[in-house]
């Protein structure tokens, strides 16, 4: 496309005036915007840069200047394209101009590193739109920093008037839903170039630090996300706070069969954990009208934040409370879960693959015990070897007919918390899945380094309360939990795997109980 000599536009806005020569501004109120942005070469220098509503171009000839490598000026009427589309032929700059209106920018092709937002917002809502879905689009569109450019509130000139409620353009909302999809949002300031329009009181803000959580959050109203994050693993787990109390959003990991099972059974399981009466493993909630959530590959569940907020203070206000009782509390839970209805564990089972044995790597867990030569000479354990030798062979026939209860899978003590009354709850429902319904309090007695007398004791007890015996299947599916972990732990690397050397050892004396219980 041709594009004629430029002369700039009559109806132009005041702040946007530059000799297209040169580019320098040509007024006092050009010059005052350009400067309380606050921009650096630092930040721009080699970036890509989305301009939406460039107007003028003098933004994005802004962010050349400021060493941006690639400009996308993308604006609505065809006049301001025609004459910025001049300019930057002129001048053979790397800006593409287009017109293209808002709502049809495509994350595939036009997300950049630095959004420019700038004027905009207030207009999509005085033509309909409303400001959650503008926020999330454009969130979709930045790959890192955001610029935004807003009037304070309906008050300002050029909203007055014009029909546009406080309950739809406000600046609560406003910073309400970008902290939904960014981590970092600030005010910097309030801009003064329009100081001589009565009334008018404009707002920078700045938003950067994309969240994962984003799209769930977008469906939950009035839900604030906290700083501190709960992360301990590679999953992204969030502290929202909410009228409704503390809340938890996790991301899903794919390896769950939680992240991939049908709607049907994934609600009925969902449904039945909540329907619990005082349970142990902290129960998931409603998304929305589902329990799970899923948007961009991704999978998030809700739950109930239990524990202590006094622990995740960012300051260290309290101690993180060590839990007791663990083989009681997963007792417990064992006799909650027994309510399952068989055919939702039949439908369960199907879900679930088959279990194969863990390969352990013996030379790192060497490397990881080098100081604590007790937990070496269990490694190499006749009965040990042998017992995790033996469980290998046999799970490779796999009887899924004798996984007749659900199982948490995961009962290892880091998923263990306690709430301010001391009660103990299970969190982290990643690994549920089908299993024999002694396997979570066996691998909890190995987690724990009970000695066989003690975990004999434990098994009675369970047979009692399950009205069965211990079978052989029950065994080898507890110690395929336990290897596992012993497994993943390893897999961190030799220096994770010695921080935790003492849980380590401790289940190695758990697996040397075991190993005495084999039949």
């Amino acid at each position: 496309m041709q594009h004629p000599d430029p002369t700039f536009p009559s109806n132009a806005c005041a702040y946007g005036i530059y000799d297209t020569d040169t580019f320098r501004p040509l007024n006092e109120s050009t010059h005052v915007r350009l400067l309380e942005l606050g921009w650096t070469r630092d930040e721009f220098e080699g970036a890509r840069v989305l301009d939406i509503g460039s107007s003028s171009g003098v933004l994005s000839l802004h962010a050349h200047q400021l060493g941006a490598r690639e400009i996308l000026a993308r604006e609505v009427q065809q006049h301001l394209v025609d004459f910025f589309g001049g300019v930057v032929e002129r001048h053979r700059l790397p800006i593409s101009v287009a017109r293209k209106a808002f709502w049809d920018l495509d994350p595939a092709t036009e997300q950049a590193d630095i959004v420019l937002f700038m004027e905009v917002l207030h207009w999509i809502v005085d033509q309909g739109g409303e400001i959650a879905p503008a926020i999330a689009h454009v969130a979709s569109l930045t790959g890192r920093t955001l610029y935004l450019e807003t009037p304070w509130d309906i008050n300002e000139p050029s909203l007055t008037g014009r029909g546009v409620s406080a309950e739809r353009y406000n600046i609560e909302l406003i910073v309400r839903e970008l902290s939904k999809h960014f981590a970092d949002v600030s005010v910097l300031k309030f801009m003064t170039y329009f100081g001589r329009m009565p009334g008018s009181k404009r707002v920078l803000l700045r938003a950067s630090g994309r969240r994962a959580g984003a799209d769930a959050l977008a469906v939950m109203e009035h839900a604030n996300i906290v700083r501190h994050a709960l992360r301990r693993s590679s999953n992204d787990i969030d502290l929202l706070t909410t009228p409704d109390g503390p809340r938890v959003l996790k991301s899903v990991p794919a390896y769950s069969i939680l992240h991939g099972m049908d709607d049907a059974p994934f609600e009925r399981l969902c449904a039945f954990l909540g329907s619990i009466e005082t349970p142990i493993i902290a129960p998931p909630l409603r998304i929305g009208e589902g329990f799970r959530h899923r948007a961009s590959g991704q999978v998030q569940m809700l739950f109930p934040f239990v524990g202590q907020l006094a622990t995740v203070m960012p300051v260290n206000t309290a101690p993180w409370p060590v839990p007791r009782e663990v083989i009681g509390t997963v007792m417990t839970m064992r006799r909650q879960m027994a309510a399952a209805p068989p055919d939702l564990i039949a439908e369960l089972r199907a879900a679930c693959p088959p279990v194969s044995f863990p390969r352990i790597d013996y030379g790192r867990a060497c490397q990881a015990f080098i100081e604590i030569p007790d937990a070496i000479s269990l490694m190499s354990d006749p009965e040990i070897v042998a017992l995790w030798r033996d469980v290998e062979q046999r799970l490779r026939v796999y009887d899924r007919a004798q996984e007749d209860a659900i199982c948490h899978c995961d009962v290892q003590r880091g998923n263990f918390v306690t709430d301010d009354s001391g009660r103990l709850h299970m969190v982290d429902i990643d690994l549920i899945r089908t299993g024999p319904a002694f396997a979570d309090a066996l691998t909890a007695c190995a987690y724990d380094g009970l000695d066989a007398e003690a975990m004999r004791s434990v098994v009675a007890n369970l047979e009692q309360a399950l009205d069965r015996s211990l079978t052989q299947f029950d065994l080898d599916f507890a110690v395929w939990q336990v290897a596992g972990w012993f497994g993943a732990i390893l897999d961190l690397g030799v220096e994770a795997a010695r921080g935790m050397h003492d849980e380590l050892a401790r289940v190695l004396i758990g697996m040397k109980a075991m190993a005495a219980l084999r039949l």
